[in-house]
């Protein structure tokens, strides 16, 4: 009874252990990006939890500064360790406690329960008492503002998705709402059916990619925004990776959820061919809604003209408002005839053209 006692003993020791080693995971600081995230040697974005750092949005430019630094000679190119999904440690010390130790850093006092809090709160008052960086700048000098790299001004943001507007753009905690570049979905002032089913689908595949996950804003803006509205930026999915490209406006793009909408300085070829892919081969909400969301544009001509059935040879649909209808119809050629519901059958475009239908571009 009591060898068996002893292994069970054993067995619990030894599990608890391995627990504990496989919890212990080293990680190479590759980059080190805005708000509190770096990549480790994966290329996965990891957060460091507890705390907050000014970021180039801070009004303190030399806080961020002072902080950017202290991160690239500190962190990068450091190994730090995963003790938990939320802790790391580097040289067998918190990493928190080294950056609030050296005044980069502040406790986040609404992510953190009470027992935490009292374990970083001292390291934070030891660098503001020694007025250590961020506690000891006030950024009154008009110098100090002027070392600042302007790249660093629009260097890449990297933050989690709180809230998505539409199939296009979305917004962090904080800040301006941020637009995919090079896409396009139906504006929200256009009430036709097939544009409210695009804005609805488009935005429900965007929330699936996106919502509640790490992305990063790559540094080009387009001239003559407004970033205190809304900014236009290429993203990118850091976490979890994607199956196929990380690009944001690919994927939308691809799966047929947005339209590729070229930009001087920023033409994407290959993705006006992924365009052209989904007019022949209709995917997303370019299968599920209307084809006339931005204009009835159809795909190539079959190389086969199929033969003209009997009972509906011409397709009428009916789209717009009521006040303001827009009527087309749609002849075997059509790429999208199958794919309509005929809401009115002709026997020839005559017919069709005088019953106040125009035929499809």
């Amino acid at each position: 009874m009591k060898k068996k006692c002893w292994l069970v003993v054993l067995i619990f020791i030894f599990g608890t252990l391995s627990n504990i080693t496989l919890a212990k995971t080293p990680n190479l600081v590759q980059k080190v990006l805005e708000n509190t995230y770096f990549f480790d040697s994966h290329q996965t974005a990891l957060p460091i939890h507890g705390i907050t750092i000014p970021t180039r949005n801070n009004k303190l430019w030399c806080h961020h500064l002072a902080t950017h630094k202290f991160l690239q000679t500190k962190i990068k190119g450091s190994t730090i360790t995963k003790i938990t999904p939320e802790t790391f440690f580097l040289d067998s010390v918190d990493v928190r406690t080294i950056l609030l130790a050296n005044g980069v850093a502040t406790v986040d006092e609404k992510n953190l329960d009470e027992p935490m809090m009292k374990k970083l709160f001292p390291f934070q008052k030891k660098a503001y008492k020694e007025k250590l960086n961020i506690w000891k700048r006030n950024c009154n000098d008009k110098r100090e503002n002027l070392i600042i790299p302007a790249k660093d001004r629009f260097s890449a943001t990297v933050g989690v998705v709180t809230k998505v507007f539409d199939g296009h753009s979305f917004k962090f905690k904080k800040g301006p709402i941020i637009q995919i570049l090079n896409t396009s979905i139906p504006k929200f002032t256009n009430h036709s059916p097939a544009a409210q089913c695009f804005r609805a689908e488009s935005k429900k595949f965007l929330e699936h990619q996106i919502l509640g996950k790490v992305v990063q804003l790559e540094k080009k803006d387009i001239q003559g925004t407004n970033p205190a509205v809304r900014i236009f930026r290429n993203v990118r999915i850091l976490e979890p990776k994607p199956f196929e490209s990380d690009n944001l406006a690919e994927i939308l793009i691809k799966n047929g959820y947005a339209q590729y909408i070229p930009r001087k300085f920023l033409e994407h070829k290959a993705w006006g061919k992924l365009q052209k892919h989904v007019y022949q081969n209709p995917t997303g909400a370019w299968s599920t809604c209307s084809p006339y969301v931005f204009g009835e544009t159809n795909p190539p001509l079959p190389k086969e003209t199929p033969t003209i059935p009997k009972t509906c040879p011409i397709k009428g649909n009916i789209s717009g408002s009521k006040k303001h209808p827009i009527k087309t119809y749609h002849t075997i050629k059509s790429g999208w005839y199958k794919r309509i519901k005929a809401e009115r059958c002709f026997s020839s475009e005559a017919e069709a053209q005088e019953a106040g239908f125009r035929k499809v571009k």
